[in-house]
């Protein structure tokens, strides 16, 4: 079997783990769960999605975070 010499960790946790729970996170723990990940040096960060809030309600304070 043949490894690649290098991968790329994408972490989506903030993304697809907190759309898919069944209660509100406060905004500013999720800053806070995003600001954990980038110091523990994940390359790239998933932070949220831009869906309709009838689609993903739990998502719907993406632009609050995102302009910081």
């Amino acid at each position: 079997m043949k490894f690649p010499k290098k991968i790329k960790v994408i972490e989506v946790g903030p993304r697809d783990g907190l759309q898919s729970l069944n209660k509100w996170i406060p905004t500013q723990d999720k800053i806070e769960m995003i600001n954990l990940l980038s110091r523990a040096n994940f390359p790239v960060i998933e932070v949220s999605s831009f869906a309709h809030p009838k689609v993903v309600p739990l998502l719907n304070d993406a632009e609050k975070f995102l302009n910081r």
